[in-house]
């Protein structure tokens, strides 16, 4: 996943305030809003099955709310950032640009990546 989170630092004046808001902006409500307006899903395990109107609807995405509970956050490993910009570029190249066959694209990009985490 790449999870865009929300926190609440310890240093906050208005916890009770805060909280409040969190609570409001992650409700079931407010992530089904962010659905039906963005398609971007929410941070739910329970994505698939709560908002199932929507995929009924939107059926492309349906087989990406089945995984959602089965996701893990990107690894921050050394090299990271080389390793993600790699994929990126072959990916780009290749699937976006047409500008090479996205499996030769991809493959050279992995041995490189595969190379690069090696180093860490």
């Amino acid at each position: 996943s790449d999870a865009k989170n929300v926190a609440m630092y310890s240093a906050c004046k208005n916890r009770g305030t805060a909280w409040e808001v969190l609570k409001f902006a992650t409700s079931k409500e407010q992530d089904g809003k962010l659905l039906d307006t963005t398609g971007q899903m929410p941070l739910r395990k329970d994505v698939a099955t709560t908002y199932a109107d929507y995929f009924a609807k939107n059926p492309a995405y349906k087989t990406f709310a089945d995984q959602a509970a089965r996701t893990v956050e990107v690894p921050n490993v050394a090299n990271s950032i080389t390793i993600w910009q790699t994929f990126r570029d072959a990916y780009s190249k290749s699937v976006i640009f047409g500008q090479e066959d996205p499996g030769a694209a991809l493959d050279g990009a992995a041995q490189k990546v595969d190379q690069l985490a090696a180093q860490s």
